[in-house]
């Protein structure tokens, strides 16, 4: 390997972990609003499409909906599912400078896909 390849090659890995440790100050995730308010998450790329809505009834407890399609990279296989859940917040740790979470969300749906006939429960 050459010396300028070399070179390249880390100076490629460089920017991936440059990258991968701004990950997790980017990161956020709220599967659990305020009591009364609604959240809504989605994602959308080519072989996964979701969907879900809840609503708060407290600052715990949580209903909602969603849906997802999937299929597989060579378009063959295919999947839908669609559920209604519920989510819980179990704990909550606050320091002065981080939140902590820890939570349950459960669910109860039918899955259809182009392998089987009918749907099946999930």
């Amino acid at each position: 390997m050459s010396l300028i390849s070399t070179l390249r090659k880390t100076l490629a890995n460089g920017y991936v972990a440059a990258l991968l440790g701004t990950l997790p100050a980017l990161a956020q995730a709220r599967p659990m609003g305020f009591k009364d308010s609604w959240v809504a998450m989605g994602d959308l790329g080519p072989n996964w499409q979701e969907a879900w809505v809840n609503y708060a009834l407290t600052p715990r407890d949580a209903v909602g909906m969603g849906a997802l399609g999937m299929r597989s990279d060579d378009k063959r296989l295919r999947r839908t599912f669609e559920e209604i859940t519920y989510t819980r917040l179990v704990q909550r740790w606050n320091t002065h400078d981080s939140q902590a979470n820890l939570g349950f969300v459960g669910g109860i749906g039918s899955v259809q896909g182009n392998t089987f006939s009918g749907s099946r429960l999930a």
